[in-house]
């Protein structure tokens, strides 16, 4: 028999490709090997559990990887948290929490909110001349947690988020946006360090009440600071787009259990913030040293840039793509990074089933002509993992924004090159 998959593609589900490859892939091949009379529904139902975790645009990770069957659960030691190894920034940034905590969520999510922005912290030197933290919460008010001068470690901090309280009610963005503002929480008298990076981080699970008040008052917060935002859920996409300051601040999870597997990401990209801002510092007597990745700006002896490595060394068989102190590789269509190597790429195994796979790709003016060329060539070089032809997978295409347009039918096209070209 043949097995029928609807591949619904918008800009929130265009994904970095080795991950997000290899869940369709196993999804698709078991389904059409153990699935019979009730493969639509269920795959409706494991729909539902995608995690968003990122796609790359030029090196930057933005939307989601597809895991309906838990294989990328993280491990208990995710991250190094259980050891103690977690990859630590060097920066000089203060960063201050926005969270929600209105009713929406529930108290045993709040926790898990709670415990995301706990171990984000983890990735940073908490210090004086290092990174300092702030809170604030939100629900229909506001209220202060602790500023930048109440903890200097990872310890106070931890119990100084896991002991605010829980407020409950409305969705109310807007004002704790303008409350930074208003109280001017990054002053010195905050404990705000002035030859540091200022970054807001908001965290929030639903859309607030009012969106046109929340756009105006990230616009007046964009214009001081760097804003990140995170939201857990769907249909956040607009608002989470209007509250950070790019498309690169953007982050999303299906669920608030679903925040460790973004962790390393918005870490990785609060990084980033304060060196491109040069607030990187060396370390040590006189001019001091670098932490490894990073080099002395040659303009500036007491601070550190990062070293591109894909320029000098790398171990990476496919390509290399550069991190603030770092790098990663990426393999080329069909092959995927080496678990044992991850320098090395392997090749994917392709689907052998017969599968009819219709891509339903959102066109609306809010995808932008580039992420649209992002998301036609995801699809072209998923196609790579599959047999094409009638014994095979046959794909079908349809655009949607305000109307929806048939590009061609299942039995167009029965190669892989007809397809993508």
């Amino acid at each position: 028999m043949r097995v029928f998959c609807l591949l619904l593609l918008t800009l929130s589900a265009v994904v970095e490709t080795d991950a997000f490859i290899f869940g369709i892939i196993e999804s698709i091949w078991n389904t059409a090997t153990k699935i019979f009379g009730t493969v639509f529904d269920w795959t409706l139902t494991s729909f539902n559990k995608f995690v968003d975790t990122g796609f790359e645009v030029g090196g930057t990770a933005l939307g989601v990887v597809v895991d309906p069957f838990g294989w990328f659960e993280p491990s208990i030691d995710d991250h190094g948290h259980n050891t103690g190894k977690v990859a630590k920034c060097p920066a000089r940034a203060d960063i201050l929490f926005v969270i929600d905590t209105s009713g929406s969520m529930s108290k045993q999510e709040f926790n898990l909110a709670k415990n995301f922005a706990s171990r984000l912290s983890e990735h940073f030197q908490m210090s004086d001349k290092d990174v300092l933290f702030a809170a604030i919460t939100f629900s229909d008010r506001v209220q202060r947690v602790f500023d930048f001068k109440t903890y200097t470690n990872h310890d106070g901090l931890s119990l100084g988020l896991a002991l605010f309280p829980f407020l409950g009610g409305g969705t109310k963005t807007y004002l704790a946006l303008d409350y930074v503002i208003q109280q001017n929480l990054f002053s010195t008298s905050n404990g705000g360090r002035e030859q540091a990076s200022k970054v807001v981080v908001v965290l929030t699970d639903g859309s607030s009440d009012s969106l046109l008040k929340t756009k105006a008052a990230a616009d007046r917060l964009n214009r001081l600071y760097q804003v990140v935002a995170v939201g857990i859920g769907s249909g956040l996409g607009i608002e989470l787009q209007n509250i950070a300051s790019g498309y690169r601040n953007v982050f999303t999870a299906d669920s608030f259990a679903s925040l460790v597997r973004i962790e390393q990401r918005v870490a990785r990209r609060l990084c980033e913030i304060p060196e491109a801002d040069g607030n990187i510092p060396a370390t040590g007597e006189g001019s001091g040293t670098c932490a490894t990745g990073f080099q002395k700006s040659p303009t500036n002896k007491a601070s550190c840039v990062d070293i591109n490595e894909c320029k000098t060394k790398h171990s990476c068989q496919g390509t290399c793509v550069n991190t603030i102190g770092s790098y990663r590789c990426t393999c080329k269509a069909g092959f995927v990074i080496d678990p044992k190597d991850t320098g090395k790429c392997s090749s994917l195994r392709s689907c052998t089933s017969q599968v009819d796979v219709v891509f339903v790709i959102d066109a609306s003016g809010s995808i932008g002509s580039e992420n649209f060329k992002t998301q036609q060539t995801f699809l072209a070089k998923l196609t790579h993992h599959f047999i094409v032809g009638p014994k095979g997978t046959l794909f079908g295409g349809l655009l949607f924004s305000t109307n929806v347009t048939k590009l061609f039918d299942l039995n167009k096209y029965t190669s892989r090159t007809d397809i993508t070209t």
